[in-house]
Parts: structure tokens; sequence; C-alpha cells
């Protein structure tokens, strides 16, 4: 694949021709795990050869890593920052979704210890856009990076 992907960029899995959202242009996490065993910390490895990608299967949300050869670049979108109650949809399709969080997003967690409680340390989100749609009966709520949704 010749194209410098970017987030936003729209692209044909080769394999059965789905559209699919680069969310991730790289370098992304690919095998291996980040984790400590015993004295020794092992890094998670990171490809310039890999992107992540989002798209849906009618309403089911699909997030994979996939080899840059494995795909063809289709098209780019121009930079949509949008704003709550906005209607939006993934670059490459999907079902109507609707804007209900903008700005940052704290996934830190409380952890509780003899009756204490303490957050770890903050892990703040600025480049995420909280969207809900229906799946089915139910609704599903779910975070997309701000640049690979285009406005309805």
């Amino acid at each position: 694949m010749s194209e410098v992907l970017k987030l936003g960029d729209v692209v044909r899995y080769k394999l059965d021709g789905r559209l699919m959202t680069v969310v991730d242009a790289g370098p992304v996490p690919v095998g291996g795990a980040f984790g400590v065993t015993g004295r020794m910390v092992s890094q998670q490895t990171l490809s310039d050869a890999h992107v992540e990608c989002k798209w849906f299967d009618k309403a089911d949300l699909h997030s994979k890593v996939i080899k840059k050869t494995d795909i063809e670049y289709v098209r780019s979108t121009d930079l949509y920052v949008s704003q709550e109650g906005d209607a939006v949809q993934l670059s490459s399709g999907g079902p109507r979704m609707l804007v209900d969080r903008c700005g940052p997003k704290d996934f830190s967690v409380v952890v509780g210890f003899g009756g204490s409680m303490s957050r770890t340390p903050s892990n703040i989100r600025h480049d995420l856009v909280g969207c809900k749609w229906i799946n089915g009966k139910k609704e599903v709520q779910r975070e997309f990076e701000i640049g690979s949704l285009v406005p309805l």
C-alpha cells in the first residue's frame, strides 16, 4: 500500500471488500502484551506496518488491527469536530448516531484498600467523542476518535 494513511481515512479490506475507518494510523500495538513478570517489564510490540480500523456490520461495531498490505485506500475525510446533539456516522458508514458527549474523558479507576479509597493516576483522553445508536431494541454507547466521524 503506497498511500500514507491517517485518522478518518476509509479503506477497503481486500479479503471481503468491507469498508472500514482508520482510527489509529500507527505505530499500533501488535502481538505480545505489556506486563510484569518477575523483575522484567515486557513492552508491547509496536508496528508501522499495521493500522487499527473500526467498522459496522449492521449496527454491531467491530475493531481490529490489520496489516496495511491487506487493505486498499478508498478516500480521505475532512476533519469534522462534532458537538453534542449532532447526527453523525462513522466515515466508512454504519448506523445513524447521536453525539452525546464531547470533551475529555477520565479513564482512571478507584481502588479500595482496607476501607480507604484512592484513585489511580489519571488517564484522561481528549480525542474521543461519545456517541449512541440503536442496535436491535437497545441503545448502545461507545467512544469514537475525533476525525473518524462525518456529519449526516
